[in-house]
């Protein structure tokens, strides 16, 4: 019992500091019709990332990561949408 609320909670602190970090209203839909190329889109992605982190980005790589990053990406930290 104890187990489960300490996951639960540490679930729902890590979500609390995602919603932090990424705010919500992203407006991902224009972002996504900014870029035609996947390449091109991961390339400002890139650049945007470090900005991100900070709390500074425009959401490049934000959306970048929600458009073609994996769940499974969380799990291997070596992989660009590692921190999204």
């Amino acid at each position: 019992m104890a187990g489960v609320l300490t996951g639960f909670t540490y679930l729902k602190q890590a979500a609390s500091q995602s919603l932090l970090v990424y705010p919500v209203r992203t407006n991902c839909l224009g972002i996504n019709k900014l870029f035609t190329i996947q390449v091109d889109y991961l390339r400002y992605g890139e650049i945007d990332k470090q900005p991100t982190l900070e709390q500074k980005g425009t959401g490049v790589y934000q959306c970048y990561c929600k458009e073609y990053g994996l769940l499974s990406d969380g799990l291997d930290s070596t992989n660009f949408c590692y921190d999204y």
